[in-house]
């Protein structure tokens, strides 16, 4: 049977659009999988890079401090009087704790988040390729059953 009369069998039709709708279905399965793939690499990507960033500034930020302790602790007399400090004199200070607190817990809290969304990562990608391939096997699977279901002409009464 050629191909022509293939295409003006109304079975075969039937059962080739049944095969594109399903097909279609499985891409957009597996493209919905690529793209969250994508966004997973990214935001790993993200962290490190973050990460990466975020430990030259505490070097820097901790030689400063280092280094601005050490120009008071030499400019001021030890026979002065410490004076009380007011409640508003103390919101400079609770906030430098927040902020180590804060960069404390990002350079230590970063590789671990960046260590689950690699492994995160990874068995995506690698669920993301399975599924592309069960998806092609049920395609070919389903053109085959199409090619080997009988087929009948004008003519047959079967």
């Amino acid at each position: 049977m050629s191909e022509n009369a293939f295409n003006r069998d109304p079975g075969k039709q039937n059962g080739q659009r049944a095969v594109d709708r399903e097909v279609s279905r499985l891409n957009a399965i597996v493209n919905g999988e690529r793209q969250q793939v994508s966004w997973l690499l990214w935001w790993t990507i993200g962290v490190w890079a973050l990460w990466l960033l975020l430990v030259p500034t505490v070097l820097v930020v901790s030689y400063d401090h280092a280094k601005g302790d050490s120009r008071r602790a030499t400019s001021q007399p030890t026979t002065q009087s410490v004076a009380p400090r007011d409640s508003a004199s103390h919101v400079p200070e609770v906030l430098t704790g927040t902020f180590y607190v804060v960069l404390f817990a990002a350079v230590y809290g970063l590789p671990i988040a960046g260590v689950i969304l690699a492994a995160l990562l990874v068995v995506s990608r690698r669920t993301a390729s399975t599924n592309q391939i069960r998806a092609s096997l049920a395609t070919i699977n389903a053109h085959l059953r199409l090619l080997k279901a009988p087929r009948f002409t004008k003519g047959d009464t079967k």
